[in-house]
């Protein structure tokens, strides 16, 4: 430990003391010795519960918000804090999305010199690291549309669907489990995204030729040349990509280019229609990519709510091979109404009716 961190370590410990108070109890609080001892006896709470105990809950970081890790997906976690609510353990639960739980306040306070305190909270992660990101939010929407039809007894069900395919993340069907039956030959086909900026709503691969110079290259298009949306968007780009893109590097992931689009909400929407989408679901809002499902859902379109769109252009790199892309992007994307809010996913679903 160096000078500047002993220090800091010194005067963490002269301005503040860690405390166990007690939910709802007059008892004079409980002193810890340090955030380990905290972090052992929260584990070990959540051991006490059956349901609970073959979790490998891991600390990861944070001292105020104590941050845990391989505890499952999202509905486990929000099982395991309402457990830890319920048994009065946990306060304040915070939703994280489909009106889920995965942080709450713990009875630790660290209490400064001052008199003041502040609460140590708690936060359940997954695991897993952010590469499956998407693909645990497409199963928690589809856990969540599933448990809503079985708590009204329709017999519709969600699949996941999307992946690493050209498939929609989530479709809905009139489906009997029992005798693998379809009803209704229309299917809902929704896309999912976890966030609105710094995600790609599509993207397309382009090369060069290494032998042309700055200001002189030439790019073509190497996939999704199939879809109409997609050769359109890169036949708009084409003459600031070889007059303005830098030369990508083999060996180096490097931002390359960014291009101004302000039409780009209606082409994400023409590039979603070529799949047969009708709705996209972001950060728990959702949104109507077509004429008839925004008539259907009364849901706002997506090229209403996106501004500030622009085509990124990267090159990226994959251990000893390299690709360089163009992806569709917006700085703001505007709410709608959450899927979770009263009368949303009946809209959705309400032409199933027969």
């Amino acid at each position: 430990m160096n000078y500047k961190e002993l220090l800091k370590e010194i005067r963490s410990v002269m301005n503040e003391e860690l405390f166990y108070k007690p939910p709802g109890k007059e008892e004079e609080p409980i002193p810890f010795t340090d955030i380990n001892a905290v972090v052992e006896e929260i584990l070990k709470y959540f051991k006490k519960f059956p349901e609970f105990k073959d979790i490998e809950g891991e600390y990861v970081k944070g001292k105020t918000v104590l941050q845990f890790t391989n505890f499952g997906s999202l509905a486990q976690r929000d099982k395991a804090i309402k457990a830890l609510v319920k048994d009065g353990y946990l306060t304040n639960p915070l939703v994280k999305r489909l009106d889920k739980y995965h942080r709450a306040t713990t009875p630790f306070v660290f209490r400064y010199k001052s008199g003041k305190e502040k609460k140590i909270e708690i936060q359940l992660n997954q695991g897993g690291g952010p590469a499956g990101a998407g693909a645990r939010y497409e199963q928690e929407i589809v856990d969540f549309m599933n448990e809503y039809f079985k708590s009204l007894g329709k017999d519709y069900q969600a699949f996941k669907k999307g992946g690493s395919s050209s498939n929609p993340d989530v479709e809905i069907e009139v489906f009997n489990l029992e005798t693998g039956e379809v009803y209704v030959k229309d299917t809902v086909r929704m896309e999912a995204k976890t966030k609105a900026k710094g995600t790609d709503f599509g993207q397309f691969k382009i090369e060069h030729d290494p032998q042309l110079p700055f200001g002189s290259q030439s790019f073509t298009q190497i996939s999704q040349t199939d879809s109409k949306t997609m050769k359109k968007i890169f036949e708009s780009i084409l003459n600031k990509l070889n007059q303005s893109c830098k030369i990508p590097q083999a060996a180096v992931s490097e931002e390359l280019l960014e291009i101004d689009e302000p039409n780009l909400g209606k082409l994400v929407e023409e590039y979603y229609e070529e799949k047969d989408v009708g709705y996209i679901m972001i950060d728990d809002y959702v949104y109507s990519l077509k004429d008839d499902t925004a008539t259907q859902s009364g849901l706002p379109r997506l090229k209403d709510r996106a501004k500030d769109g622009y085509i990124r252009v990267r090159r990226k790199c994959h251990g000893k091979t390299y690709s360089t892309t163009a992806a569709l992007r917006f700085n703001l994307i505007e709410p709608s109404k959450k899927l979770q809010e009263p009368g949303v996913l009946d809209a959705i679903t309400k032409h199933f009716i027969k």
